[in-house]
């Protein structure tokens, strides 16, 4: 090695330190995080496609969050046999001030959120899907609800988030495959009258 050589080493390995130093100092910025937001009161409007019947809603409301005090579940009344019925869903966030609308934030993140409607005992109602995201795939903010003859059950609101919209029998409202994270699941008395 001649001297010339061995005068630019030590360059060579300053500049090597001053690299390796810069770029373990330097911050990342961390990927933005989908926060799972809290969800202290579910409305389910059940809004009479026939003029002369009564709107019914269906409210669950737990301001403490999971634990704590038990949920307020209440329905403004029964539903009517044989007939259909526009049904929207909000979620809100009451512990907030102002009251934050996390329905808004549901919309916008079509792609990532679904909402299902289980039947449960002998509830005689059908329900299809009037919304979707920019796939084409169900978003469950909007429903149409078609009562039959009279009858009791339950209804399970369920909200999922990033869920798989693509499994089998997801669009149709199986929430069996869906995978994904619940923001919530709620459940219903639900009363069909004469």
């Amino acid at each position: 090695m001649t001297t010339k050589q061995l005068f630019r080493l030590p360059h060579l390995f300053l500049w090597v330190a001053i690299l390796f130093i810069a770029e373990s100092c330097s911050t990342k910025s961390p990927e933005p995080t989908n926060e799972q937001e809290l969800i202290t009161k579910v409305l389910v409007n059940f809004v009479p496609v026939i003029a002369g019947n009564p709107t019914v809603t269906y409210s669950y409301s737990d301001l403490d969050g999971p634990g704590g005090n038990a949920p307020q579940i209440a329905a403004s009344g029964s539903l009517k046999a044989n007939i259909s019925y526009s049904v929207s869903v909000q979620f809100l966030d009451e512990s907030k001030t102002p009251t934050k609308t996390i329905t808004t934030e549901v919309s916008e993140e079509a792609e990532e959120h679904q909402v299902f409607f289980v039947k449960g005992g002998t509830l005689n109602v059908s329900f299809n899907y009037s919304d979707k995201d920019k796939d084409n795939r169900p978003l469950g903010l909007l429903w149409t609800a078609t009562t039959g003859a009279a009858s009791t059950g339950t209804l399970r609101v369920v909200l999922k988030h990033k869920l798989d919209k693509a499994a089998t029998g997801v669009a149709s409202g199986d929430l069996t495959n869906a995978g994904g994270d619940t923001d919530v699941d709620v459940t219903f008395n639900v009363t069909i009258a004469n």
